[in-house]
């Protein structure tokens, strides 16, 4: 009778030793997103974006997004702060810039007339201030 009641927080006490071990049990119960940091922030998801930034992985790679994420005639492939812009989600691109975005100077000005023709003008506010870049430019 000791051995059933203490079976269950034995149980519980293994598998969560194995999660936090990141053991391939941890993977099989709950498999990582295939998704890279370019469709995390399409999809506006900001834990995965810094999920995915913490291994390294920079939030300016122009990497494949699933064209089904974002509104018609998005590029087939960007860096995460662009899909972040294109979603027109302020806190998700404030995430990314934390994260160091730090694209070309090109990119920074075509970024911020996206930004600008966007659905949020604070966005666009937040991209400029952050690069410096003059509110005349996209005329």
């Amino acid at each position: 009778m000791l051995w059933t009641a203490a079976a269950a927080p034995l149980a519980v006490g293994a598998f969560a030793l194995l999660l936090g071990l990141d053991s391939p049990a941890a993977e099989w119960i709950w498999p990582a997103p295939a998704t890279n940091i370019a469709e995390a922030a399409a999809l506006g998801d900001a834990a995965r974006v810094r999920a995915l930034a913490a291994q390294g992985i920079g939030v300016d790679a122009v990497l494949p997004v699933d064209p089904g994420l974002l509104a018609d005639g998005s590029p087939p492939a960007m860096s995460a702060v662009e899909a972040a812009i294109r979603r027109a989600d302020y806190s998700l691109v404030e995430v990314v810039l934390e994260l160091w975005s730090r694209p070309a100077r090109g990119d920074i000005i075509r970024l911020f007339c996206m930004a600008a023709a966007g659905g949020d003008p604070e966005v666009a506010e937040l991209v400029r201030k952050t690069f410096g870049v003059p509110a005349d430019v996209c005329l």
